[in-house]
């Protein structure tokens, strides 16, 4: 399914929303606690049971938010790799692949598409 837009907002909100098993991250920007909470929801934060980890890239870190990447390391794992520019969303077994980095700018204000593959 080929989302853009507020659909892209609305269905990873709804992934994240439902997330049972895991919440996996790659992204090169991220956002302050406020985006996080809006785009992702809290569910992930206060499921114990969900594995949480995020890949992004700390040789840029004017590109993320420390407080944000206090409250990933809270709850999971986060590793860098040099030159990152993926931007993908694993919620349980499914993936959206998308232009959209983890930022409000980027649900709000820019034309960002993504796919949703399921399975």
């Amino acid at each position: 399914m080929i989302l853009y837009n507020q659909e892209l907002v609305n269905e990873l909100r709804k992934q994240a929303d439902q997330v049972e098993k895991r919440l996996w991250i790659a992204v090169p920007y991220i956002g302050g606690p406020t985006a996080l909470r809006k785009i992702l929801g809290k569910k992930w934060h206060d499921s114990p049971d969900v594995s949480v980890r995020v890949l992004t890239d700390f040789n840029d870190l004017k590109c993320i938010n420390g407080e944000s990447l206090n409250i990933f390391y809270q709850r999971g794992t986060i590793k860098s790799l040099k030159g990152l520019h993926a931007k993908l969303y694993i919620i349980d077994d499914k993936c959206i692949v998308t232009s959209a980095n983890l930022t409000e700018s980027a649900f709000s204000k820019r034309y960002e598409m993504g796919i949703l593959l399921d399975g």
